[in-house]
């Protein structure tokens, strides 16, 4: 197949379910944002984004390595006593981490922040719940069953907008909205199991062993969470600095930009990764490296055409946004912009990692990750202070393209190294 046309017949492939199981639930995300911080204000959907950002953070560290090596060693139902056994240790770990945070967060007292341990029921139940459905989702990504993939993506989406305002009308209290949040997400993963392929009777995974998984997994499992903490780490310095009330101006713009960048970029992302994956287990790595450079590609033709759109559109754009959280909180140009690269570079970084991941240097992953956070804490307390919300968004783009840029030098060098031994 011709250079170039191999990406194209995959993302028509698989790309079309998974950029519709990415665009439904993202136009329904991006809806809510609005109707959820009018609906509680500024201040209640603030820490409405705390607590998801907590449980998302529980959900990936906890099931993050099942997930991944889910896809990566692609199990059937084969080893579904493994599967079973890992998703209990899973629950267990994230039940055990979220029982030690609450009792935490109970010795700390702060004047922008106390959480109550009334609060600690709903999270748990709506982590388990994401817990559920993110790693269902993982399986059936894995089995490239994309349209199921779409069906259950949908299904969350929908019933997580509407649970929690149809709960709203009884209750205006924000432990409503997150035990009908996580209400969604079970129902939504019980599908899934449904519809996972349990009649498959063969395997393409050579480590079926649990104990595997987690060597694999862990490392990455770790930078998963990492990852997760991003949305938390700056929204709780906003939160210790500046309020609830900014923590949920900030929260909402960034929610709309990861969503709509999301909704680009993610589908490139499901559909291609198991496809890479599979031409590396089945020695056929240049075509792996030959897709990835592809990727790259592609993902500076996105920035480059997406550059122009926004030189083009930005003032209306500007005045379009500020409609719709009010005239009290107007945000500026130079914050949206630096909310936009970064929601870009941290988005495009789950693609241009792909080399460290493919050769399971889940761990130095991991170091690049945390050097990133020690970045955007450093800069976010460093001027938060005299930027606000300003500083919090440079000290996320610095962090971003610092990731970006160890990434690739390191993996280009690797698949260099890789095509040479091929040869």
């Amino acid at each position: 197949m011709p250079q170039g046309q191999e990406i194209v017949s995959i993302l028509r492939r698989h790309g079309t379910p998974y950029f519709f199981s990415k665009i439904i639930p993202g136009l329904f995300g991006l809806a809510a944002v609005p109707i959820f911080a009018r609906l509680y204000g500024f201040e209640g959907y603030g820490q409405i984004m705390l607590l998801l950002a907590l449980g998302n953070f529980i959900t990936v560290f906890s099931g993050g390595w099942l997930c991944q090596s889910w896809i990566r060693f692609q199990m059937t139902w084969v080893e579904k006593r493994q599967l079973f056994k890992a998703g209990f240790l899973s629950t267990a770990v994230a039940a055990i981490i979220l029982v030690c945070i609450f009792f935490i967060l109970g010795l700390i007292k702060h004047d922008n922040w106390n959480p109550t341990f009334a609060q600690f029921y709903p999270v748990i139940f709506m982590t388990i719940g994401m817990l559920f459905y993110y790693v269902i989702h993982g399986g059936l990504q894995s089995a490239l069953r994309s349209k199921q993939v779409l069906i259950i993506s949908v299904l969350s989406s929908v019933l997580s907008l509407l649970f929690p305002i149809i709960t709203f009308l009884f209750t205006e209290d924000i432990n409503g909205f997150i035990l009908s949040y996580g209400l969604a997400y079970f129902i939504a993963a019980a599908l899934g199991m449904f519809l996972f392929p349990h009649k498959h009777l063969s395997s393409h995974s050579s480590n079926s062993d649990l104990n595997h998984w987690i060597q694999y997994g862990a490392p990455l499992s770790i930078w998963l969470a990492l990852q997760a903490l991003i949305p938390f780490i700056d929204r709780i310095i906003i939160q210790l600095y500046l309020g609830s009330d900014m923590v949920g101006k900030y929260s909402a713009l960034s929610e709309l930009v990861m969503r709509g960048f999301s909704l680009i970029l993610f589908p490139m992302t499901m559909a291609i990764q198991p496809i890479m994956i599979r031409y590396w287990n089945t020695n056929h790595q240049s075509k792996a490296i030959t897709l990835w450079h592809q990727v790259l590609k592609l993902i500076g033709i996105i920035f480059l055409l997406m550059g122009i759109i926004y030189f083009f559109v930005n003032d209306w754009a500007l005045i379009i946004l500020n409609k719709f959280f009010g005239v009290s909180h107007q945000y500026s140009s130079t914050l949206v912009l630096l909310v936009l690269l970064s929601g870009f570079f941290w988005q495009a970084n789950l693609l241009i990692h792909k080399p460290l991941e493919l050769v399971k240097k889940t761990t130095l992953m991991t170091v690049y990750l945390i050097t990133a956070l020690m970045i955007l804490v450093m800069i976010s307390i460093y001027s938060i202070a005299e930027f606000g919300l300003l500083g919090v968004a440079t000290a996320s783009l610095m962090a971003a393209m610092v990731y970006c840029a160890l990434s690739l030098f390191k993996g280009i060098n690797i698949f260099k190294q890789k095509m040479y031994s091929i040869k």
